[in-house]
């Protein structure tokens, strides 16, 4: 029998996520093929429901689904209750259990492939969905020295502040900049939005205005096609440290690939591959 794992998610037809997990399957010689689902709102509890079938291994959960699928699953990780979104579910018997492996994921990209100190940062987080609720915690987890949080939605940026409060020191500031903001107090900033992402409403444009790209020192986009984002680009130009988020999708697949099979990723592998595709 062949068995089944993907991705869920609604307008995801361009995820790169089967090309790193199917080389995966192969190199273990593990007879499965990984999948792109997408799913319109309405169909969302029937496709979580088809998770339970034994042939399947379980799935990725992308945007916009990463908290909505949480009532459907019959466990969750601690760290899934704490930062409240599930990017990895496992079929467990018929059972679903819930994970997130972009926290631990971007840790490592940015911490171990980039070499870039956490500890006594001060981080601005761009974004309050579930990836940044993911980053967010991974951060506070790793002795960052404080987060503010923007949003254009302030109250979902203050249910994050008030969320994760016990954890360190976080707060959240208007998104409304203006000419005076001074971004140079923020060692690394984080954009967990859309913002540049190709194939979106927001293709080909920035997160901040022009006047505060050239404060940053290090920026680091979740977003990772195109590999060179807008914001990348810019804040390169201007002398910046600027990353994609290839490093995180990688290190984040190869964590939930594990929890499914037990078995390492090729992680090397995986950007070998990733690098010849974007």
């Amino acid at each position: 029998m062949k068995l089944q794992v993907g991705i869920i998610g609604n307008s995801i037809k361009h995820s790169l996520s089967p090309i790193i997990q199917n080389l995966a399957l192969k190199t273990h010689n593990i007879n499965a093929n990984y999948e792109i689902w997408d799913t319109p709102l309405p169909e969302l509890k029937n496709r979580i429901d088809l998770l339970k079938q034994d042939k399947v291994l379980g799935a990725n959960v992308t945007i916009p689904y990463k908290e909505q699928v949480i009532p459907w699953l019959d466990s969750l990780s601690d760290e899934v209750k704490t930062i409240g979104a599930v990017n990895t579910i496992i079929n467990r018997e018929g059972q679903l259990h819930g994970e997130n492996t972009d926290s631990s994921g971007f840790i490592k990209d940015l911490t171990d492939r980039h070499n870039i100190s956490i500890t006594n940062k001060n981080i601005l987080v761009l974004g309050a969905g579930g990836s940044s609720k993911a980053i967010i915690y991974g951060l506070l987890k790793n002795n960052c020295q404080s987060i503010t949080i923007i949003n254009r939605t302030q109250d979902k940026a203050e249910d994050i502040v008030n969320k994760f409060s016990h954890l360190g020191n976080i707060k959240t500031i208007s998104s409304k900049f203006d000419q005076t903001e001074n971004f140079s107090k923020f060692d690394i900033i984080i954009n967990c939005t859309s913002f540049g992402m190709k194939h979106s409403e927001l293709e080909g444009k920035l997160p901040l205005p022009q006047h505060l790209v050239k404060q940053c020192r290090i920026f680091y986009d979740l977003v990772y096609n195109p590999p060179i984002t807008p914001i990348v680009s810019e804040v390169q130009k201007y002398g910046g440290i600027g990353i994609n988020g290839i490093g995180m999708l990688i290190e984040q697949a190869g964590l939930s690939f594990k929890l499914w099979t037990g078995l390492e990723a090729p992680i090397d592998s995986m950007y070998s591959v990733l690098s010849k595709k974007t």
